[in-house]
């Protein structure tokens, strides 16, 4: 499933928005007939990507979103709005699966991890 994480217009508080994107052969390159910017209607994020949610649980994020490329230090913002959902058991992809509690205290495992390919950060 697509995530991002936003400011909620009236509250200011972080948000997160969701939507199981679905691919189809027709919809071109991306192949997927839903986008992140589709969340927030084009706006600003905090971040964005995807999860894994297996019966009503998280057990994975990562940041991969080809329209907001966000950095380490996007996605480690919007890990700290979910620090209540993280536990032992939910993992981080930043292009090997990293423990998301290591991953609140030491995001970048000392320069040895990135969020997006395009981006290096």
């Amino acid at each position: 499933m697509i995530w991002v994480c936003m400011r909620h217009p009236m509250t200011g508080r972080a948000q997160f928005y969701s939507h199981v994107a679905k691919r189809r052969v027709d919809a071109g390159p991306k192949g997927y007939n839903f986008s992140h910017s589709s969340l927030s209607a084009g706006g600003e994020v905090i971040a964005a990507g995807e999860w894994i949610v297996e019966g009503g649980k998280l057990v994975g994020l990562s940041a991969n979103s080809g329209h907001y490329q966000p950095t380490l230090t996007f996605l480690h913002q919007a890990a700290q709005h979910l620090k209540t959902v993280i536990d032992g058991g939910t993992f981080v992809y930043t292009w090997v699966n990293y423990p998301a509690l290591k991953f609140l205290t030491s995001p970048a495992g000392e320069g040895r991890y990135w969020a997006h390919p395009r981006t290096g950060a």
